[in-house]
């Protein structure tokens, strides 16, 4: 039987927060315990049918957070397939792609919820997605969608606004706290300029009416706030040396580039480095390019990691830490890594790793002596405890940096005893470094509303 878990002061605080609302938005900063705050709200709140809408890889996960929060015993219900029924009663966990197959989407509308939980509900920004439309109603408005079955919407995430603030729309509009569209939020409250493919938002504006209008819907803490005691984080900035790619090997199907492949990624690079340096809407510029950069992207990462193993296994040797939690980006990056550090008994998460499967290689990275580096997507970086780790490499951070945070705070976060170091790893004479710098200052301009 799961020891019951005692909530801390600041999490009856956020309970007692959801409780009181029926539209709320718990948006503490990961690590904090989002999930044992909304089991424990649905006991204040007497909730005797729940559901929660999560990514599939946590759905497992969320069953354990009912039998560790609360004492009492719901009959709990995962949905793995569109042929699983939500349960009579108790707990569903089901995941918001499923929500595409109209049968179980009908059956879940048909019910009516004491508590709808909306997981990583930052997954529901884009108002044009079908599982927002699908949860939120065509509109965004709250009229159609599955939210009408339910008495309370409670949604939970570390990064509300992943990218600019006009993601928080979605979720202001469904809950009737912003009854106008879109784009007067968009004019109210975020900056930008005007762009062959329409209006471009680079920033933020009237932060301080944003808060207004966030403040009781909203409540947000930073670890360093509610958790004084977890240790501190530190950052390094590391540079290695590119190793040249085995372009056959990895871009023998890019016929278009052979035997052009280098000199074309050349100027690529050359290209970015020029728009980087100029940095004006930098990321918005690198969001645009994302894809067709894709190759250079992938070669940086894999001449990155000769480099970077040289600087790492003399570490894991020597013991100077005992677990590593290393993100990347690309399968055959993760791969690689995964063959060079195989003595140190690395194993990988992907986010197609199937949810039984990656508790299983979490519970071994946290209690196998001889499993001592997990190596992961840093989009993988939602609903997993990797507290064994203390230092944290990015080899292939993301260009969003909210997600890198995201990722880093799997190890930051309640459970952690020790000073977690954090470590970026750029490609010496490459754009790797520079885009680094502007995904700090992203981080910032996110800062200005959230913390």
């Amino acid at each position: 039987m799961t020891e019951l878990a005692l909530p801390l002061d600041w999490q009856l605080e956020g309970s007692q927060f959801l409780a009181e609302r029926t539209q709320a938005f718990l948006a503490d900063e990961p690590g904090v315990g989002k999930s044992g705050q909304a089991v424990r709200a649905c006991d204040l709140v007497g909730a005797l049918n729940i559901l929660v809408l999560v990514p599939a890889s946590v759905r497992v996960n969320w069953l354990n957070e009912f039998k560790k929060f609360s004492p009492f015993d719901r009959q709990e219900t995962a949905v793995f397939d569109g042929k699983t029924s939500p349960g009579a009663t108790g707990v569903t966990v089901c995941s918001y792609d499923l929500l595409a197959n109209k049968k179980l989407r009908a059956s879940l509308m048909a019910r009516r919820w004491d508590v709808l939980i909306l997981d990583e509900s930052h997954m529901l920004k884009a108002r044009t997605a079908s599982r927002t439309k699908a949860i939120y109603g065509r509109k965004s408005d709250g009229v159609t969608g599955l939210m009408t079955s339910a008495k309370h919407v409670w949604r939970l995430s570390g990064t509300p606004a992943p990218n600019f603030v006009d993601e928080l729309w979605t979720h202001l509009h469904s809950a009737g706290l912003y009854p106008k569209n879109y784009y007067d939020f968009v004019d109210e409250f975020c900056t930008g300029f005007k762009s062959d493919y329409g209006f471009r938002i680079t920033g933020t504006k009237n932060a301080q009416r944003l808060r207004a209008l966030l403040k009781p819907f909203m409540l947000r803490r930073k670890k360093a706030d509610v958790l004084p005691k977890l240790p501190p984080i530190e950052f390094e900035h590391h540079t290695v040396e590119p190793t040249a790619v085995d372009a056959r090997a990895y871009f023998g199907t890019l016929k278009e580039f052979d035997p052009y492949l280098h000199e074309d990624l050349q100027k690529q690079n050359a290209q970015l480095k020029d728009a980087v340096a100029v940095g004006d809407n930098t990321l918005e510029y690198l969001r645009s390019v994302a894809t067709s950069v894709g190759t250079l992207r992938r070669y940086i990462g894999l001449s990155k990691v000769p480099g970077y193993l040289d600087v790492v296994k003399p570490e894991l040797k020597a013991r100077r830490f005992d677990k590593l939690l290393i993100g990347a980006w690309h399968t055959d990056v993760i791969e690689a890594l995964r063959t060079g550090l195989r003595e140190f008994g690395a194993v990988t998460l992907f986010g197609g790793t199937p949810a039984d499967k990656r508790q299983h290689l979490l519970d071994k990275f946290k209690t196998n002596r001889a499993c001592r580096v997990l190596i992961c997507q840093v989009k993988v970086g939602i609903g997993f405890n990797a507290t064994a780790a203390y230092r944290v490499d990015l080899l292939e951070p993301s260009w969003v940096p909210a997600e890198n945070k995201q990722f880093i705070d799997r190890a930051h976060r309640i459970g952690q005893d020790c000073t977690v170091t954090v470590r970026y790893f750029g490609c010496n004479r490459s754009v790797d470094a520079d885009i680094t710098k502007a995904l700090a200052l992203k981080g910032r301009e996110l800062a200005k509303v959230f913390d």
